[in-house]
This record gives structure tokens, C-alpha cells and sequence, in this order.
């Protein structure tokens, strides 16, 4: 019993074992799991009160019959349930078989059970496929039908039957055939049937018919008729999928497409012999394009020979001594053409290389000299069978450009020098201020000085103004070398033209150019720097003496001013060659000149046009002016004044007690302090910015002298230094500077401090002395 037992639980079935009354002696492990119950609670208890039967009358009286006939030696099945251990219900397939011995005699029941829940999922399922495929036949737009191998319906989707007004239960089984109401039923109606046996004989068969739906109640339509046979897994033909698909728009179109290819047909001929006759215009006006661009082309043979040249370039070939009948048939190297490098000199390198496409520079020769400057692009010359039959060449004549660049070049080296020469400028400038300052300063101490003999008094004048005239030739040089901020004070033009006049009298007669001066004297003075306004003048009669020189036009300049409400007007007039139109909108432009390489800037007028600007003012060319060139300057008169002063001794108004002077320049140092100490001033003086620091943090003083370069520390880390470590006596500095530059712009910005220009002399001091005083009190 031990081993049946055994025997039993290793099936995955639920079984058990009965004695002939019904009671139960041994259930196995998949039986007892089943329902949650164990051996000894089942064992004695009748099957049909078991924790398998017990559920429902049903049940039991179910046990009941398959014992009955159990006992009769039979075995039935039946599909049951059973509650299981968590309270669902189990479908199974339940089963009572009687056990026998050598004898024959039953000896006892072996009820069994097999578990059937996924064999019933799976049937759900498989419902649920097949209705949900129907649904999905259903709602198609074609009309599906499955018929047996010999066409005849066995079921269809509804709207097959809607097409074909038919009721399934009624007509399940009837031909196809005799469904379909086919126009010329004749030929279609064979063709139907012929596509039917094809399908029956495995091959799928499609078919285009006529048809009329709804018994004829529409007209008739073209349909796709398509019979598919489907095969079992013997290969046998199992039934034949039958689809009828609408087409009679398609048709439609169809038909209206292969009309229009007719149409399309007809027109496309007519077009080809509208383009046949245009191709012959159309390839002539190919030709006479290539012909008219104003660059040169080239053909060339496959040997590198000219095979076809346009005007163009035969022209410039013309130029430079070859005949236009010598050109076709020669190579480029033999009209001249050769490779060049960037500097546009010969490059023997690539004249002998073989490549022939890509961009290259060239020159044209003329007697072994480069006479034309060209950017030659070469391809491939192509068919229109694609075929290569050479090469094409298209040329560039950059001659002028080239010659305009180096003129640039030239320019710009020039420009270099200018620069070079304003650094030299301001070094000479710097070596001559101070020892100018010295100058002045102790010409002024001895001319001042009492009871001077006649002669020593006349000498330190002589001393101090050809000082001064010295010291403002150094400021004019300084003005022409640095763009700094202006030092405007009233101007009189008439004066500066007249200064101007005089200076370049001597230049003006040598080129015999006579100037004429119609000044007016009823003008009012204008707010300007008087060395920038020379320059604008110097700058114009410039101008008008080279053009009259050169061009060997005319022989006069003519400048006038005059009032115009609250404007100064100058006009700067000349009888030479005058501007000619095409330069007129470029006159003013930084670089542009006219005159050859070498003999202009091309920055004159620019430079006249940026001071007349910062100053206010206007700068125009009258280009109604026909007898030469004419300038017209206008500038706004001063607000302050309307009338020049000349320049008067300044009083003194007030005076430092204590002065610190710290320059590095020992001359400069003893002669200020001397005429510094006459005025009643006590001054100590220091040489570097170290020493003048120290003396800063020990004493207190009512001006700071300063020079912006002096040694070990500047004038400008001394100005830091006193910020930071006396802030009180940051407000008496004064910066003393030899030359602008742009630190010292910063200090006159940046620190908005008071600044003392190298050279300066007696007014000069007491000016700053007055200004400086005048700042104090405001600010106290």
C-alpha cells in the first residue's frame, strides 16, 4: 500500500484510493493540496462527503452515479468542479475507476481528477480570437467570404451580405457564382469560374468583372475579384478566402491617366518641336554669352592647344602683342601665359606641373616682362554625353587690383614710418622739455631780478623768448605725432591763416602758386586748438599746391572767411584741376589719394575732416564749383566772447607756503626752486618717487609738483601710494608732463587732476597756482 501510495504522488493529477463502501484510504499530495485538507482528516470519511464532493448536492449525486457504475466495473468521465483551498473554483475533468485483483473482484475505487483550468483559458481565448477576427472581418470595406474548394459560401462577412442583399442563414452553401450578378455574364462568368478551379488547384487567382450589387439596384460597378487558397498542415486544400474589392475609382482614374498620357503625349511632341526650333537660338545665345563676359575665356584640347578663345580675351592677347589669328592651336605657354607665385612673378615650378584644374595666378608676357596680372580658374570641358574633350579656362584680369594692392602696401609702410617718426618725435620732445623748463625758468629769475646791468637783462630776455619759441616748436611736433585730448583756447582763424601763409610763403613761390587772402575782420573768435587748426590749413593748401603742381593747371589759391549767424566761414578755393565726379563720395576717406606711388598719403583730408568734426564743425566739397577745387569749412564762434584779447601778463592771486617738487631732472629742480623761493614759496625738493614719498609722510604740504616720469617710482605710483597712505594731501598733487601720451590722458581723466605741460614759464605757473587755488576753495 506503502508503494501505491508512492506510486501516486508522483502524479500531477489529483487520485485516491476507496474501499468498496465509498471510504476513503489514501489521497495523494496534489489531491490534498488541492482543497487544503491532510491524510488523517480524509481518511475514513466517504468520498462523497470528501473536501471534493461536499461542496454542492450536485456534486454529490455526480459521485454518486460514477460510483454506481464503478461498482458495475465501468469507468465514466465528466467535466466537474471543485472549491479550491483559497475558495475559487477549480474546473476538472473527474473520473471513477474500480480496482481489480488477479481474480477479477473488485477490491476497491480509484477516484481521479485532472485539473483542466488552462485547457479552459485556453478555449476562452480561442473564442475570443475568432470572434474578435470575425469583428475584425466584419469591419472591413471589402467584401470577404470563405467558400469550400468548389466556391460554395461557407461564411462571409456583413458587408458581402449587404452587397449582395443576402441572408447567411439562407444562402450558406450557394456558388459563388450564382451571388454575383456579372455584367456580359458570358466571357465574365467563365473567367469567375476558371479563377475558382485555379484556386482549387492551389494557385491564387485574381480577376477584374463587372458587377451589379444589391440585385441590381445600382449600377454596375468594376470589382477585384481574388480567390486564395488555404492550405491544412498536410498541405491539403482546406477552404478558399474569397475577397471582392471595389475598384471603380481606381478604374476611373485610371482611365482619366491614361487619357491624360495621351493629351501628355500629344503636348510633349508639340514641346519638342517648340525646343527644337529654340535650341538652335539658344545655343547661339550660349555663345554669345561666352562671348560678351568681360572676363577671358579659354578652350583647350586635350594637348593643353587654345581650340576657342572669346573677344575678351583675344584682346588682351591683342594687347600684349599677338594677333588674333595666331592664337587658336598654340598652348598658353606659347601665347605668353605663364604660372606666377604670390608676388606675381614667373613660377617655373608649376609651369611644369601637369595638373590642369583648380585656381592658379598667371601673367601674361609681353617681351619677357609680366604685362597682364590674371586669376585663371580651370575644369573639365564636358559634353553633353559627359564625355571630356578638355579643358576650360576662365580669366580674370586683377591688374589694376594688383597694382592698387602694392600701392596699398606702400601706403601702409609709409604709415609705419609716420609712426616711427612720432616715437622719435616724442623721445627728442622729452629730452628737450626739461632741459627747455631749466631754461625758461632761470631766464625769467634774471630778467626779473633787481639791479641787473642793461645788457646781462636784454640777454635773459633773448634767452627766454627764443626758449619759448623753442618749446612751442616742441608742443607743435608733439600735436603732429599724438592724437590727444585738444587744448582749446580762443582762436583767431584770420591769425592762423596768416601764420600758416607765412610758413609755407617761401614752398608757395617755389611752385609758383600765388596765394590770395580775402579775411574778413568782422569775425568773432572760435573755442579751438590753434595747432590743429593750422594743421587744417597747412593740410588744404597742401592739397591745392600738389594738384596744381602736378596736373600744371592752374596757378592760385583763394581763402576767405567770413560770418554766417553764429558760424565762422573758410573757404579754400583753387583754379588747378579740380576733383573729378567718380571721386567725390571717397575724398574724405582715410588712404584715398590720386597722386602716384610714393607722393601721398592719402591722409590729408581725412585728418581735416576729423578735426573739423571734433571741433563742431562741418567740411564739405562745393561741387557746384566748376573753375577748380573748393573747400568749405564751417565752425561755431565762442559763446564766451566776441572779440580776440591778446595775451596779457597773469597776476598772481595766491601762492603755495609749503611746496614739494619731485623731478628727476637736477637743472629743472635747482632753477624751479630758486624761482619758486623768490615768489616766497618753501619748497623741498626730491629726485626720485621714493624720496618724494618719504618727505610726503613726514610733512604737510599746499601743493604737490609731481612729474608723471620720475625714477624708482613713477609719478603715478607715487599719486597710489599717497591715495592709500595720506589721503589728505591727494587733492594738492599736480602732475608735470613732458609729453602726451596715453598715461598721461589717463591722469587728466582718470585722476582729474591739475597737469603742468613741459616747457612752461612765469604764466604758466601763475596760472596753475590761480586755478589751483580756485579748485580749493570750491571744494573747502
Amino acid at each position: 500500500m506503502n508503494l501505491l501510495g508512492y506510486a501516486l504522488d508522483q502524479l500531477d493529477t489529483m487520485a485516491g484510493i476507496t474501499d468498496l463502501e465509498g471510504k476513503i484510504i489514501f489521497a495523494n499530495q496534489s489531491a490534498l493540496k488541492h482543497v487544503g485538507a491532510t491524510m488523517e482528516k480524509v481518511r475514513g470519511v466517504p468520498f462523497k462527503d470528501s473536501p471534493w464532493r461536499s461542496q454542492s448536492d450536485k456534486a454529490k449525486k455526480v459521485s454518486g452515479l460514477l460510483m454506481e457504475k464503478a461498482r458495475k466495473g465501468e469507468t465514466s468521465l465528466v467535466e466537474d468542479s471543485i472549491i479550491g483551498a483559497d475558495g475559487s473554483e477549480i474546473p476538472v475533468l473527474f473520473s471513477i475507476s474500480p480496482i481489480f485483483d488477479n481474480q477479477d473482484n473488485i477490491v476497491g475505487f480509484l477516484p481521479e481528477g485532472k485539473v483542466i483550468s488552462d485547457i479552459k483559458n485556453l478555449e476562452g481565448k480561442i473564442k475570443k480570437e475568432k470572434k474578435e477576427i470575425q469583428q475584425w472581418i466584419d469591419s472591413m470595406s471589402a467584401y470577404i467570404a470563405k467558400s469550400d474548394p468548389n466556391g460554395k459560401i461557407l461564411s462571409c462577412n456583413k458587408a458581402f451580405m449587404r452587397a449582395f442583399n443576402t441572408c447567411f442563414e439562407e444562402d450558406q452553401g450557394s456558388y459563388i457564382c450564382d451571388l454575383a450578378q456579372i455584367e456580359n455574364t458570358g466571357d465574365q462568368t467563365n473567367l469567375l469560374k476558371n479563377a475558382i478551379m485555379g484556386a482549387k488547384g492551389g494557385r491564387k487567382s485574381s480577376l477584374e468583372v463587372m458587377l451589379k450589387l444589391n440585385n441590381g439596384s445600382q449600377p454596375a460597378g468594376y470589382f477585384l475579384f481574388n480567390a486564395s487558397p488555404i492550405k491544412d498542415p498536410n498541405g491539403r486544400i482546406s477552404f478558399l478566402a474569397l475577397e471582392i474589392t471595389d475598384i471603380s475609382d481606381q478604374v476611373q482614374l485610371r482611365e482619366q491617366v491614361l487619357d491624360r498620357e495621351k493629351r501628355y503625349a500629344l503636348r510633349l511632341e508639340q514641346e519638342v518641336a517648340i525646343i527644337k526650333r529654340h535650341l538652335v537660338k539658344t545655343e547661339q545665345f550660349s555663345r554669345n554669352l561666352v562671348e560678351s563676359v568681360p572676363i577671358g575665356v579659354l578652350y583647350l584640347d586635350h594637348s593643353k592647344r587654345v581650340v576657342y578663345a572669346n573677344p575678351t580675351m583675344k584682346h588682351q592677347f591683342h594687347t600684349s602683342g599677338i594677333s588674333k589669328g595666331e592664337i587658336t592651336g598654340k598652348t598658353i605657354e606659347e601665347l605668353g601665359l605663364r604660372s606666377a607665385n604670390n608676388f606675381w612673378k614667373i613660377d617655373k615650378a608649376q609651369d611644369q606641373d601637369e595638373q590642369i584644374y583648380g585656381q592658379r595666378k598667371m601673367v601674361l608676357l609681353k617681351e619677357k616682362e609680366a604685362h597682364f596680372c590674371f586669376e585663371v580658374r580651370s575644369g573639365p570641358l564636358v559634353t553633353p554625353d559627359r564625355t571630356i574633350e578638355g579643358s576650360v579656362l576662365t580669366i580674370n584680369d586683377v591688374t589694376k587690383r594688383v597694382s592698387l594692392e602694392s600701392e596699398l602696401l606702400t601706403t601702409r609702410i609709409q604709415a609705419e614710418k609716420m609712426s616711427s617718426m612720432g616715437l622719435l618725435i616724442s623721445g627728442v620732445a622729452h629730452e628737450l622739455n626739461n632741459p627747455l623748463t631749466s631754461i625758461i625758468g632761470c631766464a625769467e629769475y634774471l630778467a626779473t631780478k633787481e639791479n641787473l646791468d642793461s645788457g646781462v637783462g636784454e640777454a635773459a630776455q633773448i634767452i627766454m623768448k627764443d626758449a619759448i619759441r623753442a618749446s612751442r616748436i616742441v608742443k607743435d611736433l608733439l600735436a603732429a605725432s599724438y592724437k590727444n585730448h585738444m587744448e582749446e583756447r580762443i582762436v583767431n582763424v584770420n591769425e592762423a591763416i596768416d601764420e600758416m601763409i607765412g610758413i609755407r610763403f617761401h614752398e608757395l613761390k617755389h611752385s609758383g602758386v600765388r596765394p590770395v587772402l580775402r579775411l574778413s575782420r568782422d569775425i568773432n573768435p572760435v573755442l579751438a586748438d590753434p595747432t590743429q587748426i593750422q594743421q587744417v590749413v597747412d593740410n588744404l593748401i597742401r592739397n591745392a599746391v600738389d594738384a596744381i603742381v602736378e596736373s600744371g593747371v592752374g596757378d592760385r589759391i583763394v581763402i576767405r572767411t567770413r560770418m554766417q549767424d553764429n558760424w565762422i566761414v573758410i573757404t579754400f578755393e583753387d583754379n588747378g584741376p579740380g576733383v573729378v565726379k567718380e571721386n567725390l563720395h571717397k575724398i574724405f576717406d582715410p588712404f584715398f589719394t590720386t597722386k602716384k606711388v610714393g607722393k601721398g598719403t592719402g591722409l590729408g583730408l581725412s585728418v581735416v575732416y576729423g578735426i573739423i568734426q571734433r571741433h563742431g564743425g562741418t567740411v564739405s566739397y562745393d561741387e557746384r564749383f566748376n573753375s577748380g577745387a573748393r573747400f568749405v569749412i564751417r565752425l561755431p564762434v565762442t559763446p564766451e566772447s566776441s572779440s580776440f584779447e591778446e595775451p596779457a601778463s597773469v597776476d598772481l592771486l595766491w601762492k603755495p607756503t609749503s611746496l614739494l617738487l619731485a623731478d628727476g631732472e637736477r637743472n629743472l629742480r635747482y632753477s624751479l626752486s630758486k624761482y619758486l623761493t623768490r615768489l616766497g614759496c618753501h619748497v623741498q625738493t626730491a629726485s626720485n618717487g621714493r624720496a618724494a614719498l618719504d618727505l610726503v609722510l613726514k610733512n604737510d604740504y599746499e601743493m604737490l609738483l609731481v612729474a608723471t616720469n620720475l625714477p624708482i617710482m613713477s609719478g603715478f605710483s607715487l599719486y597710489e601710494q599717497i591715495k592709500a597712505r595720506r589721503p589728505g594731501q591727494i587733492d594738492r598733487l599736480v602732475f608735470m608732463y613732458d609729453s602726451p601720451s596715453d598715461s598721461a590722458d589717463s591722469a587728466y581723466f582718470t585722476y582729474n587732476l591739475q597737469m603742468l605741460r613741459k616747457p612752461f614759464g612765469k604764466n604758466d605757473i601763475f596760472n596753475l597756482f590761480n586755478r589751483f587755488h580756485k579748485k580749493i576753495s570750491k571744494r573747502n
